[in-house]
């Protein structure tokens, strides 16, 4: 079965057959770094993650690009925000540049934690102010755009096929146009490629003045200059279809004359009461407070669980749920390495199971679904602990199957960690005072003892059905990077790292 992959500008799945040969050059729009990702990032991020790693499974030599916007209104307003007052042009790149660094830190720190591959390349926006401005002279000259008072924008009339990737026609649009009156512009729908600096905003040198890019444009310039003129893949969240990615359409092939991607991928929702999660909603969960209640990996797992066009409802019974099944099948791989002599672990031939090898291909390649993949995994793990404690004749198949469920573990990206648990039972005489409690919470670094000190003190405070302060003691652990998990009458807790 061929690779196949649905295309949101056909609306259909379609076989995969990249531009040059074997080799795939994708895109991903990155983030505006201002703020702390949430899971909304987190899902994006690693429904791409999966599709990279299972087409350099699969073979594909892939260029994999996601970029950096480090200049944009959200950012120059939080520069107003953290540093009030009148500035120049050049203090505020400076503070832009600040704030960018700051929060793509933080980014990185929140990718690696869910283990996703860095790109091949990172453009930052700022970075490709030349190639923005190459462009926009192209298309002023094309009369694909047109100057106000310094600002550039782009004639959409102009570009006969506006609206293909959404489905969305010019005629309907303006019918129901809610846009902001702009009267410098011949059409509500037309989009800044160039913006005039304004007092306190950073700006560059351009034949239009001094200015800065519009966000649509960032995207052409870098994808361009990585990738070239025609992508294979280029993705991102729904939200972006329009308008941002019907903008980069037109303004891409409005300048080369060229289809500017084969392949859209978009990734559904994360919702939460069936709403989408986002910043100007105000009802988004940060990645950095998720990581307080819950390990990275079974983030990750949730993540990796449904197909990713789908949307994802956002609850912690979810995560929980979803948490629950990844250590079933950790267990189920720490039984097997136990009960396994040396020998059958040992071997270095491969000895994974062609036939669900083959059942996990065929799901990948049907449009990437890691929701059948992760069925899979639930599959082989039910045959492996049937075979269990094992004996001579079944050895060999029990370290096969944990060959194969750890081959497919790695190329969605999901870490197996060995972890060594200990158990907490229940001593009255062992309570520490909250004085002695605060004085653990308060440290920075905890050793073995102040963990079991302070699970005592959870015991007592769920004994007394005070779970507020129970589940206060349960965060502060996992952001320490230490995990609790309640067993009939203990207390079962491993450290992360």
């Amino acid at each position: 079965m061929a690779l196949r992959i649905h295309n949101t500008f056909s609306g259909q799945k379609e076989d995969f057959v990249p531009l040059h040969d074997n080799k795939v050059l994708m895109y991903v729009c990155g983030i505006t770094a201002y703020d702390d990702c949430h899971l909304g990032h987190a899902r994006a991020y690693t429904a791409f993650d999966m599709i990279y790693r299972y087409l350099k499974f699969a073979g594909y030599d892939v260029t994999y690009v996601r970029n950096v916007t480090d200049v944009d209104d959200k950012i120059i307003n939080r520069a107003g925000e953290l540093y009030p007052g009148e500035h120049s042009p050049d203090d505020m790149k400076k503070f832009c540049r600040e704030i960018s660094e700051k929060y793509y830190a933080s980014f990185v720190e929140d990718m690696n934690r869910l283990n996703l591959a860095r790109p091949d390349k990172e453009p930052w926006a700022t970075q490709h102010i030349g190639e923005m401005i190459k462009i926009i002279k192209g298309l002023v000259e094309k009369d694909y755009a047109y100057a106000r008072e310094g600002d550039i924008y782009f004639r959409i009339s102009r570009f006969q096929d506006y609206g293909k990737l959404s489905k969305r026609s010019l005629d309907e649009m303006m019918a129901g146009a809610r846009v902001e009156e702009d009267v410098r512009k011949e059409n509500p729908y037309d989009f800044a490629l160039w913006k005039s600096s304004k007092a306190n905003e950073p700006g560059w040198d351009s034949p239009w003045g001094k200015g800065r890019p519009g966000w649509h444009i960032e995207c052409s310039a870098m994808s361009q200059k990585h990738l070239g003129m025609t992508l294979d893949i280029h993705g991102g969240g729904q939200d972006l279809i329009f308008p941002h990615h019907e903008n980069e359409i037109a303004q891409s092939e409005a300048y080369t004359g060229k289809p500017f991607v084969k392949y859209w991928i978009h990734n559904g929702f994360i919702t939460i009461n069936r709403e989408k999660m986002s910043k100007s909603l105000k009802n988004f969960k940060t990645l950095k407070e998720l990581f307080k209640k819950y390990p990275a990996r079974a983030i990750k797992f949730y993540l990796i669980s449904t197909h990713y066009r789908s949307p994802l409802d956002f609850s912690d019974a979810l995560i929980e749920s979803s948490f629950e099944g990844l250590r079933r099948i950790e267990n189920a791989l720490m039984i097997a390495e136990k009960a396994i002599p040396r020998p059958f672990l040992e071997k270095k031939e491969s000895r994974k199971d062609d036939r669900i090898m083959e059942n996990f291909t065929q799901a990948m390649d049907d449009d990437f679904n890691s929701a059948r993949a992760v069925g899979l995994l639930f599959e082989s793990v039910t045959e492996l602990l049937s075979l269990l404690p094992g004996n001579n004749s079944s050895y060999e198949r029990i370290a096969g199957l944990r060959e194969t469920i750890l081959a497919i573990m790695d190329i969605l990206g999901i870490i197996y960690e060995i972890r060594k648990a200990r158990k907490v039972v229940f001593d009255p005489s062992r309570i520490i005072s909250d004085e002695d409690m605060s004085v653990i919470l308060n440290k920075e670094a905890i050793e073995d003892p102040d963990v079991e000190a302070l699970l005592q003190k959870r015991f007592s405070l769920k004994r007394n059905k005070d779970f507020k302060n129970a589940d206060k003691i349960r965060s502060f652990l996992l952001s320490k990077d230490i995990e609790v998990r309640d067993v009939a009458d203990e207390i079962e807790w491993s450290w992360r790292k």
